[in-house]
């Protein structure tokens, strides 16, 4: 197939540049690998056996920072953000 070369990696670029049959970095090129997957945890069952029920007041449309405390599962908008 062929060979790529990069002085930078990220998770898109070394997926793309995968297809190659030879991935080549810079000695001094940078690899970036945060993960393809995220894992949150909730915390709405722990609060309701506690019987603690958190105030929350938002401001704006759509805000998902509090969902860990609300929900037992990511809403829609922020599982596909």
């Amino acid at each position: 197939m062929g060979r790529c070369y990069s002085d930078t990696y990220s998770e898109g670029g070394y997926y793309l540049a995968s297809a190659a049959d030879k991935v080549y970095l810079n000695p001094e090129g940078d690899l970036e690998f945060n993960g393809l997957v995220i894992e949150a945890t909730f915390f709405k069952k722990m609060l309701d056996k506690l019987e603690i029920k958190p105030e929350v007041f938002r401001v704006g449309d759509f805000k998902s920072a509090v969902e860990p405390f609300l929900r037992d599962n990511m809403s829609e908008p922020n599982a596909y953000s």
